[in-house]
C-alpha cells in the first residue's frame, strides 16, 4: 500500500473519532421506507414438525410466516454513521463542527486520490457500485471522466462498519471507542488484499416450496460439470438444505417475494468470476443459474411425481464485500417478480408433509447424473421433460391443454420408430404398460389411462370442448388428469435407467424386444 494511502485512511479514520465524539453532531432521518424486513415463522401447538430438525415446514397447518420489521443491526447503524458524516457545514452548525465536517470532505478527497492513483485498487472499489459493466481495461480508459471520490468512501463504509463492530463499536455509545488503530491496521490489510484479488465468490441460491428438508445442516446433492465456453467454471457442488428465516429474509427485505411463506427448501452452490473480466461472463451467470435449477426441478419433480414442486425464487448473492451484483439477464423463468407480465405458474401448492429422506437424495443424485448424461440428452428425453415442466407450469390444475402436453411428452419417449404410422395411441400405450408395469393388472390400468389421454387429446385437437361431460366421462377425465403425471415421470425415469437405443439396433428393434418381453 502506498504511503500517501496510508496517511488518507489515517487521516479519515481520525477524522471520524473527532467528529463522533462532538456532542452536537447528529445523523440524517432516516425514512420509514428504508427500513429493512425479516422473515419470522412461528408454530403452534397444533403444527406437524420434521422429525429429526424439529423445524416447522412453513405452508401446513399450525405455521405462520410473516414479514416484519428488522431490528437495526449495530452493522448497519455504524455503516449509516459513517455515510451521514460526510455532510456539508452548514451555517447554523458550531463552528467547531463545520470544522470537523470539513476535515471529514477532505480527507475523503485525499483517500480518493489516493485511490486513483492506484488503478488495482481503484477498479475493485469501483466495481460494487452496480452492476458488472467494464473490464479492467476498459475501467482504465474511462476512470478519468467519472468522479468516484464520494463512492470509494461509501464502498469502504460497509467493510469499515464491520471492522468497528468487531472491534467492539456500538453507535449508541460512539465518543466512547477507543479502538481505531486496530480498526486502521485491519482496513489497511483488506485493501491489500483486495488490490489483488483475481475471483469474486458468489452464492447460487434456489429457493423451493419442498419437499422438506430434514437434515440438522446441510446434504451434498451433486457434483455438476459447466460449460467452459459460457462460465468460467469447471464443477459445482449443489447442496441441499432447510430454507432458515436468516435465508429467506434477503427475499423481502426491500420488496417482497410472492409465495416466500411457502418456501421450505434451498439448493446452493458457488461459483466465482474473475475480477478483471468483461460484462459478458457476468451477464451469463444467471442464465446458466437457471439452467441448473431447471435441471434440479425436473430431477425432484421426477423423483417426485405426486409433489406439486416449484421454484419459487432464484437470487444469485455475492460472497465478497466488493463484489459487483449479477444482472438478471435472458432468463424470466424463476424471476416472481415478473409473475404479472408472463402467462407462466410462479404459485406453487404448500408441500406434503413427507419430509425429503437421505435415500432420496442418493437417488436423485443418480437421476440427475442420468438427466446430463447421455441418455438425459436424447431428444426424446429433452422434449418429454420439456413437456412435463410446461404442464406443470400451466396454472388451472384442470386445464384440457395439460393432455396436449402429456400426449407429447408420451409420444417423444415412445414413437421414436419408423414402424408405419398406424395405431400410434395402442402402440404407445401398448410399450408405456410393459416398460412401467410388473403385473397384469397394473398394465391394464396404465393402458387405458393412456387410451383414455388419447381420446380427450383427440377432442381437444379436432375443436371439441371438455367442459359439458357425461358423468363417467368426467370420472375418466379426472383420472387421466391425476394418473398421467406419473405415468410420464415413470417413463422419463425408466428410459433413463434403460438407456438410449444401441447404436447398432433399430428403434423399431428395440422396442419390439420391449412388446415382446
Amino acid at each position: 500500500m502506498s504511503e500517501s494511502l496510508k496517511q488518507s485512511l489515517g487521516a479519515l479514520c481520525s477524522g471520524l473519532a473527532a467528529l463522533w465524539k462532538e456532542s452536537s453532531f447528529s445523523t440524517d432521518y432516516r425514512s420509514p421506507f428504508e427500513t429493512p424486513y425479516e422473515v419470522i415463522t412461528r408454530a403452534d401447538d397444533n403444527a406437524a414438525l420434521m422429525p429429526v430438525s424439529g423445524r416447522a415446514i412453513r405452508g401446513s397447518t399450525g405455521v405462520e410466516v410473516s414479514r416484519e420489521q428488522k431490528r437495526l443491526s449495530k452493522e448497519r447503524a455504524t455503516e449509516d454513521l459513517i455515510t451521514d458524516s460526510y455532510k456539508q457545514e452548514q451555517s447554523f452548525h458550531p463552528e467547531g463542527l463545520n470544522q470537523l465536517l470539513r476535515d471529514i470532505r477532505d480527507a475523503v478527497a485525499a483517500f480518493g486520490r489516493a485511490v486513483d492513483a492506484d488503478l488495482p485498487l481503484s477498479y475493485r472499489l469501483f466495481q460494487p457500485l452496480g452492476y458488472k459493466t467494464w473490464s479492467a481495461s476498459q475501467f482504465a480508459d474511462h476512470r478519468a471522466r467519472i468522479d468516484l471520490e464520494f463512492s470509494y468512501f461509501l464502498e469502504l463504509g460497509k467493510r469499515l462498519a464491520r471492522s468497528l463492530v468487531t472491534h467492539g463499536f456500538d453507535p449508541a455509545s460512539r465518543d466512547q471507542f477507543e479502538g481505531w488503530s486496530a480498526v486502521k491496521e485491519e482496513i489497511s490489510q483488506h485493501l491489500q488484499d483486495l488490490r489483488t484479488l483475481d475471483r469474486y465468490e458468489y452464492e447460487v441460491q434456489i429457493f423451493l416450496n419442498g419437499p422438506p428438508a430434514d437434515f440438522e445442516g446441510e446434504a451434498s446433492l451433486v457434483d455438476l460439470v459447466q460449460n467452459k465456453k459460457t462460465i468460467d467454471e469447471k464443477t459445482i457442488s449443489v447442496k441441499v438444505c432447510y430454507a432458515s428465516d436468516q435465508l429467506v429474509s434477503h427475499l423481502v427485505e426491500y420488496e417482497m417475494v410472492p409465495g416466500y411463506e411457502k418456501i421450505n427448501t434451498i439448493l446452493r452452490y458457488r461459483i466465482s468470476l474473475p475480477v478483471e473480466d468483461e460484462e459478458k461472463s457476468y451477464l451469463q451467470a444467471y442464465p446458466n443459474a437457471s439452467e441448473v435449477g431447471a435441471l434440479l426441478l425436473d430431477g425432484l419433480r421426477l423423483l417426485r411425481p405426486g409433489d406439486d414442486i416449484g421454484i419459487l425464487a432464484l437470487e444469485i448473492v455475492a460472497v465478497d464485500d466488493f463484489a459487483p451484483t449479477i444482472r438478471k439477464t435472458w432468463a424470466d423463468r424463476f424471476q416472481t417478480e415478473l409473475a404479472r407480465f408472463y402467462p407462466r405458474r410462479f404459485d406453487f401448492r404448500p408441500p406434503q408433509s413427507s419430509v425429503l429422506q437421505e435415500e432420496e437424495v442418493t437417488n436423485l443424485k443418480t437421476l440427475v447424473s442420468l438427466l446430463v448424461g447421455k441418455s438425459g440428452r436424447s431428444r426424446s428425453i429433452l422434449q418429454a421433460r420439456k413437456r412435463l415442466a410446461n404442464s406443470i407450469d400451466r396454472y388451472a390444475p384442470d386445464d384440457p391443454e395439460k393432455l396436449i402436453e402429456y400426449a407429447i411428452a408420451l409420444e417423444s419417449l415412445f414413437l421414436d420408430d419408423s414402424d408405419g404410422r398406424t395405431e400410434l395411441s395402442y402402440r404407445l400405450a401398448l410399450r408405456a404398460a410393459r416398460l412401467l408395469e410388473e403385473d397384469l393388472e397394473s398394465r391394464r390400468s396404465c393402458f387405458q389411462t393412456i387410451r383414455d389421454l388419447y381420446d380427450f387429446r383427440s377432442r381437444i385437437a379436432h375443436g371439441g370442448s371438455l367442459e359439458e361431460l357425461k358423468s363417467v366421462d368426467q370420472e375418466r377425465l379426472e383420472s387421466v388428469l391425476l394418473k398421467c403425471p406419473s405415468i410420464v415421470s415413470k417413463s422419463i425415469r425408466a428410459l433413463l435407467e434403460r438407456g438410449p437405443i444401441a447404436v447398432d439396433k433399430k428403434p423399431v428393434d428395440y422396442w419390439r424386444e420391449l412388446e415382446l418381453g
